[in-house]
C-alpha cells in the first residue's frame, strides 16, 4: 500500500475518475422489446436465404440476429465492468493507508438506519417518475437514462451470470460507496470549505460545502435527480451530526445493496 503526503488529492480522486471514465465505454442497453422491433441491417430489403441479417423484422432469423447481437453486447459490457471494478478496487487498496490516515475507521449505529431510510426514499421518489416526465418533455430521457442491463436475459450461462452478479453487488455495496464518498466528502466538499482541505473536519463544513452534495447528486444522477438530491442531503445530515466519514460509506453501501436486491427482485432495470 502506498502512502502519499496528507495533502495529496490523488488518492481521493483517482479511483473515482477511473471508475467514471471506464464506465463511458460500457455499451448501453434499452428495453428488450424496443430492440426486438428494430430490424437488423439490410442490403436492400430482399430476403436472402441463409443470411439472417437480411431477414424481415419479426422472423425467427431476425430474433436470432438480435439474440446474438445482445449476447455480444452483454459480453463487452461484462468485460468492461470487470476491468473497471478491478482497476478501481486496486487503486483503493493501494491508497488504503491514506484513507485511514484521514479518517480513522469508526461507524455509528445511525449509518445503517440512514441507509435503510435512504433506499425507501430513493425508490419511493423514483416510483413517482417525476424526473422521467420532465426529461420526456425536454426530450432528454435517452441521454440520461441508465443502461437497463438485465443479466438474467443477457447472460445465458448460469456460472457466468452468478459471477457477474457477485461482482456487480460487490461494486454496488462496497466499491462505489467507498470511491464516490472519498471523492465527494473526502475531498470535494472539504476543498470547497478550504484549500487546506486535509485539515477540515466533516463536522465543521459550512453551507457552501454542504450544498455541494445535492448538486453533485443531481449532476451524477440526472435520471433520478430529485431522489439523488434528497438522498445526498440526508447522508450529509448524518455525517454533519456524527462527523464520521465512514458513516457515509456504510449508509451508501446499505442503500445500494438494498436497491440492487430490489432491482433484481422486481426487474426494475432502469434503476440498476
Amino acid at each position: 500500500m502506498k502512502v502519499l503526503p496528507q495533502q495529496s488529492a490523488w488518492p481521493f480522486m483517482l479511483p473515482f475518475f477511473v471508475f467514471m471514465i471506464a464506465g463511458m465505454f460500457e455499451p448501453r442497453f434499452g428495453d428488450d422489446r424496443e430492440a426486438l422491433a428494430v430490424p437488423p441491417p439490410s442490403a436492400g430489403g430482399e430476403v436472402t436465404p441463409g443470411d439472417s441479417k437480411n431477414q424481415p423484422p419479426g422472423s425467427r432469423a431476425n430474433d436470432e440476429y438480435f439474440r446474438q447481437q445482445r449476447a455480444d453486447t452483454a459480453s463487452r459490457y461484462c468485460l468492461i465492468y470487470s476491468i473497471k471494478a478491478f482497476a478501481t478496487c486496486g487503486l483503493l487498496i493501494m491508497f488504503w493507508r491514506n484513507y485511514v490516515q484521514h479518517f480513522p475507521l469508526s461507524v455509528s449505529i445511525w449509518s445503517p438506519l440512514f441507509g435503510l431510510m435512504g433506499v425507501v426514499i430513493w425508490i419511493g421518489i423514483c416510483e413517482l417518475q417525476i424526473e422521467r416526465t420532465l426529461l420526456d418533455l425536454l426530450q432528454g430521457g435517452p441521454w440520461v437514462a441508465r443502461s437497463q442491463f438485465n443479466p438474467f436475459s443477457a447472460i445465458e450461462g448460469d456460472s457466468q451470470r452468478l459471477g457477474f452478479l457477485a461482482l456487480r453487488f460487490l461494486g454496488l455495496a462496497v466499491m462505489v460507496p467507498i470511491c464516490e464518498e472519498l471523492f465527494l466528502r473526502g475531498f470535494l466538499m472539504r476543498y470547497f470549505q478550504s484549500t487546506e482541505w486535509w485539515n477540515v473536519s466533516l463536522a465543521s463544513l459550512g453551507i457552501r460545502s454542504l450544498l455541494i452534495a445535492p448538486v453533485y447528486g443531481a449532476m451524477t444522477h440526472p435520471g433520478e435527480a430529485i431522489a439523488a438530491i434528497t438522498w445526498f442531503s440526508l447522508v450529509t445530515l448524518l455525517v454533519c451530526k456524527t462527523g464520521k466519514f465512514w458513516d457515509a460509506v456504510v449508509a451508501h453501501g446499505v442503500t445500494n445493496l438494498l436497491l440492487g436486491l430490489y432491482v433484481c427482485t422486481f426487474a426494475q432495470w432502469h434503476l440498476w
